[in-house]
């Protein structure tokens, strides 16, 4: 709840992510920051990562505009990693405060070759199965670091799986009204745990493992911890789009002509580059079916969705996009009627809880999981699948009631789904609330069932599972 009243438009709490990481498949498209995910390239860069073979004329013009200075053509300015690796930054702040986390104990150029290896075999395990356990790899490193640095192995631990002390393996469970074989989705999780837990246990041991005590580095590769980081990230992470800040200078320089030119000359280009991002997405989408129910039964109406959404509002180049764990975020629960919305002001790693009309001291933050304009059938279908509860809140449930009144007046008029929606609504048993937690120094929030956009269950987990 609030703590204070706050104005429409202002900031509730900013806060960077615990962790955060890019997409496998927007890597192979778009060169970003490690630290904030800012993308650091140029439309040459842009196309050359992608794969993409531009012609010689192109090439040559490409060429000269970036040789003449022309900010948005070459490559931005990044900061490469101390040590010599492949990791790069926007600014020496990103640099240096990346490299006192995670990637003090990846980073190849500091613990030699052997940990290159052992990191690429591991993310190319999690990246074959899923990419939440990149993650995973990245909280269970970072914990390492600090241990090694003289920090209590357990308070670390026990901070960084705080929220939903669900298995990961079990995660699926609340599914098996969309898939009877549930029981097979959850070992093929359970054995893609054990083999992530051995690629990871090489990383540790090539990396930090030699300031590790022997209590430290098993505790650090505690298979049960480890499988309950899993589920807290799928469960709570949240999805980020970073948009490519070549796509606003287009924009911003539409009505020059030299601007003009490129983008007539590389439109058939850019279609390739569109291919090429939907065959990138769709290979990591066909690699996680095999552990994601509700993926392989919906996996044609996502694309069908994704393809709309870039009919209407077509980018020519691809945003950055990946995945994180904010703590507050995570928190803040689900309201069709919301009061705030989280905004990147400066980057995908700061997420703001921005309030979108006043707030009075005491009343509860409250942020719309789903897309507001939805009808009620439409948003409590999403909220069933996606976050696995049933929605009652004001807008709810006074749009249930209309709904009701229309079938007793005009029963020839009403929609059967708004119907049924409305008295899944009117006649559901909501659940107790949990305690209040603190958010920054603004605001506090209930429970810890919440994600934006990309949830994969809620709170209702443990009424599912039983």
């Amino acid at each position: 709840v609030a703590l204070r009243a706050v104005e429409s438009g202002h900031v509730l709490v900013s806060e960077v992510a615990t962790m955060a990481m890019q997409h496998g498949y927007s890597q192979k498209l778009v060169r970003a920051c490690w630290g904030c995910f800012a993308a650091i390239d140029g439309l040459t860069g842009a196309v050359k990562r992608s794969g993409v073979q531009p012609g010689p004329a192109l090439l040559e013009r490409l060429m000269s505009l970036e040789q003449r200075g022309t900010p948005w053509i070459g490559c931005q300015t990044s900061v490469p990693c101390r040590a010599p690796c492949d990791a790069v930054f926007c600014s020496a702040v990103c640099r240096d405060r990346t490299s006192q986390r995670h990637h003090a104990a990846m980073c190849p150029g500091v613990h030699g070759p052997a940990v290159g290896d052992a990191v690429r075999r591991l993310e190319q395990h999690a990246r074959q199965t899923s990419e939440v356990l990149v993650l995973v790899a990245m909280t269970a490193a970072d914990v390492a670091v600090q241990a090694s640095c003289g920090g209590n192995i357990h308070e670390l631990k026990s901070r960084a799986a705080r929220h939903l002390p669900v298995p990961w393996e079990d995660v699926v469970r609340y599914q098996r009204h969309l898939c009877p074989d549930v029981e097979v989705f959850a070992q093929r999780r359970s054995d893609a745990l054990d083999e992530f837990r051995m690629r990871l246990a090489e990383v540790i041991d090539f990396g930090v493992g030699k300031l590790l005590s022997t209590c430290q580095r098993d505790a650090v590769l505690e298979r049960s911890w480890l499988g309950t980081l899993a589920g807290q990230c799928d469960l709570i992470d949240v999805f980020l789009e970073m948009p490519n800040p070549l796509n606003v200078a287009f924009e911003q320089n539409e009505s020059d002509d030299e601007v003009k030119d490129v983008l007539r000359i590389c439109d058939e280009l850019f279609e390739e580059v569109a291919a090429v991002r939907e065959l990138a997405t769709r290979e990591q989408e066909d690699m996680e079916i095999e552990i994601c129910p509700r993926q392989k039964l919906e996996q044609d109406e996502v694309r069908q969705n994704r393809e709309i959404e870039r009919q209407q509002c077509p980018q020519p180049l691809p945003p950055v996009e990946g995945i994180a764990f904010f703590d507050a975020v995570a928190k803040i629960n689900h309201s069709c009627a919301s009061n705030a919305e989280i905004t990147y002001f400066e980057n995908c790693a700061t997420a703001s809880v921005v309030a979108t009309r006043d707030i009075s001291l005491g009343d509860e933050v409250l942020i719309s999981y789903v897309s507001s304009d939805d009808s009620l059938s439409a948003r409590q279908k999403l909220l069933k699948q996606d976050y696995g509860f049933v929605c009652v809140c004001v807008k709810c449930r006074s749009q249930s009631v209309s709904a009701l009144l229309r079938s007793v007046v005009s029963p020839d008029k009403v929609v059967l789904s708004d119907l049924n929606a409305a008295r899944r609504v009117v006649f559901h048993r909501p659940r107790r609330r949990r305690k209040s937690s603190v958010l920054g120094s603004g605001c506090s929030v209930r429970g810890a069932n919440g994600k934006h956009r990309r949830a994969q269950v809620c709170s209702a987990w443990a009424a599912a599972v039983q």
